[in-house]
């Protein structure tokens, strides 16, 4: 049992140090504060159309399924084969 806990924490401090170890310079894109926006409208307007555009694209799933039947379809099904107890056919 102390074995197994010695082992185990030799293991995560080697994967912390080597993740530590390894890091090296990232190449992302720059953040909205290195945009430099708002000197000029121009900037604050496309500052804005990509925050829309984000929120619009995160909420977008959950929209659709909120607004389709599809889903309300698929529960009434399953409540009607478990009506009928007809469990043990395969599912279509």
């Amino acid at each position: 049992m102390n074995r197994k806990k010695s082992v185990f924490l030799i293991t995560v401090l080697l994967a912390i140090f080597l993740g530590l170890i390894f890091t090296g310079c990232v190449h992302a894109q720059p953040t909205l504060s290195d945009l430099g926006f708002g000197e000029n409208p121009e900037d604050v307007s496309l500052a804005l159309q990509i925050l829309i555009a984000l929120t619009v694209l995160s909420l977008a799933p959950s929209i659709l399924v909120m607004l389709t039947s599809f889903v309300r379809i698929i529960v009434v099904f399953s409540f009607l084969r478990s009506a009928l107890s007809i469990q043990q056919m395969p599912p279509t």
